[in-house]
């Protein structure tokens, strides 16, 4: 064979080799890069001035459920978190103690480390999903259904109770 028949033959085969070889990086396997991935139990709200991810309301155990969200603020001013409602899906109303919070501009802010929204219902149990309406001064009301899940080692950072102010200890104090 001539080395002129054998360049002629070579580079057919390194095609043939190379398209079968390449073909099998897009074949069939759809990971996180073609398709939204949430590997998270909680519910997220993408879309919106202010956006909310991984929502849900852990459930405490003792009647209380401390909801746990990351507020995204796409804004270029704060925005200052100025009530919050919940509903069972049954539309029951569920009471509300809610701290007020600050999302900075650009910024994000974690409900669920100081427990800035604790639902006080009976109502809320783990396995069931409360509607939330977070209400903020600059970007109107962020409504979200997010599940409600048992306290577990997983929540473990998620407080069951806002820190205690100095009046709320003045008053522990004068109750002694």
């Amino acid at each position: 064979m001539t080395s002129r028949l054998a360049r002629r033959l070579a580079a057919p085969a390194v095609l043939v080799v190379a398209t079968v070889a390449l073909s099998g990086c897009g074949a069939g396997n759809e990971v996180q890069t073609n398709q939204q991935y949430q590997a998270a139990v909680g519910a997220n709200l993408r879309t919106g001035q202010v956006q909310l991810f991984n929502a849900l309301a852990v459930d405490n155990g003792d009647g209380t459920a401390t909801v746990s969200t990351v507020i995204v603020n796409k804004t270029d001013q704060d925005q200052k978190l100025g009530s919050a409602k919940a509903t069972t899906l049954k539309g029951t109303t569920v009471p509300v103690e809610s701290a007020t919070a600050t999302v900075p501009a650009n910024g994000t802010f974690n409900t669920g480390t100081e427990a800035t929204v604790v639902l006080r219902s009976k109502d809320v149990k783990a396995g069931g999903y409360v509607e939330l309406t977070l209400s903020f001064d600059g970007a109107g009301d962020v409504r979200i259904e997010a599940p409600v899940v048992a306290r577990t080692d997983m929540y473990a950072n998620v407080a069951q109770k806002p820190p205690a102010t100095e009046d709320s200890e003045d008053s522990e104090d004068a109750d002694s």
